[in-house]
């Protein structure tokens, strides 16, 4: 019997307890791996929709209606002129006006500023380009020039005039002259591409 009690101990299997270490990090492991695949499906599925909306949506108040921006090109033909553009793109009213090849910088300075009072006179700076307490406003950004510079001619007369809603005041700037010299003239003294020193 005793034989008997012995062989049948050892054909008993041993339980063995449950990890709970194991469990709790397969657990830990997959909430995010979850949240990572719907996020995935969510975005796959609606990927072939287009965004719509607006991002100036309650901004921009007053708007600017497309007759004043005709009012302003009538206004911007100079003499000196050669075209005029006037375009309305992403809460900026851009005015380009490309003058007579002779005309010089004093000229071409003289009808930035004539253009910003015009522009003022159509569409107030205070109202229409400057920002409110909770209301974005346009930017405004007009350029003067008297030619595009290329290989024959490379130097131009070009100015940029740019109020942003966020400023108090316009700013000038004379693209087409350096601000430092020296500066300007170390850089144009190094080889261009393809160019060896001693060249």
């Amino acid at each position: 019997m005793a034989i008997l009690k012995q062989s049948n101990k050892g054909n008993k299997k041993t339980k063995h307890r449950p990890n709970w270490l194991l469990r709790f990090t397969i657990v830990v492991v997959a909430i995010p791996c979850l949240i990572l695949a719907f996020v995935l499906l969510t975005s796959l599925g609606s990927s072939n929709k287009p965004v719509v909306g607006d991002r100036f949506e309650g901004q921009l108040n007053p708007k600017i209606e497309s007759g004043k921006t005709k009012e302003i090109k009538a206004l911007l033909a100079y003499p000196e002129a050669e075209s005029v553009s006037v375009n309305l793109k992403s809460a900026t009213l851009r005015i380009t006006i490309n003058c007579l090849d002779d005309v010089n910088n004093d000229q071409i300075a003289a009808i930035v500023n004539d253009a910003y009072a015009k522009v003022d006179s159509v569409l107030p700076i205070g109202t229409y380009f400057t920002n409110k307490d909770k209301t974005k406003m346009y930017d405004l950004e007009i350029q003067v020039y008297n030619y595009l510079p290329d290989e024959s001619r490379p130097t131009n007369i070009h100015y940029v005039l740019v109020k942003n809603a966020s400023a108090e005041a316009q700013h000038v700037d004379n693209v087409s002259a350096a601000k430092d010299q020296e500066v300007a003239d170390k850089l144009q003294s190094y080889p261009k591409q393809g160019e060896t020193v001693g060249q």
